[in-house]
């Protein structure tokens, strides 16, 4: 500071410089906790990623899971045929066909399951005819996938 300021204009001065040092802190601390709550919803979508494709898969825990779900629907499964893994950029698609039988309601929520599934299935196509004339079971035709990294 120069000599010539009076003491009063310094401490305004200095108390101007506090102040905006003072700001600056408080933004540098907002935008520091902006990055904290970005990281903590990457890492929340990391982790329901994770759930979805994980990094490895027991195909065959996944077709128990699919079986058991039915028999608690009360739908027939006629057919369950893994299909030939498919290689992405990221991932890897475990497409699979299956074949099943039972009243509409149930396939519904069968479909309903097993899009809700973890890992992610993804229904690629579906075929849903009734039975007969007479019969209310519907015959379901579908081929979906499942993924892993």
């Amino acid at each position: 500071m120069h000599s010539g300021i009076s003491a009063g204009k310094r401490v305004s001065w200095e108390n101007a410089q506090i102040s905006n040092r003072l700001h600056d802190l408080s933004t540098a601390e907002a935008e520091i906790r902006k990055i904290h709550s970005a990281l903590a919803q990457r890492e929340e979508n990391l982790r329901r990623l994770n759930e979805k494709i994980p990094d490895s898969l027991e195909i065959g825990w996944f077709l128990k899971e699919v079986d058991t779900a039915m028999r608690e629907k009360g739908l027939t499964l006629t057919s369950l045929q893994p299909l030939e893994e498919v290689k992405e950029r990221h991932f890897t698609r475990l497409p699979f066909r299956m074949v099943f039988r039972g009243g509409f309601g149930r396939v519904y929520e069968m479909i309903h399951e097993l899009e809700g599934m973890k890992p992610a299935v993804v229904v690629e196509k579906l075929v849903i005819e009734r039975g007969g004339v007479s019969s209310q079971e519907c015959r379901v035709e579908l081929t979906a996938g499942i993924f892993r990294r």
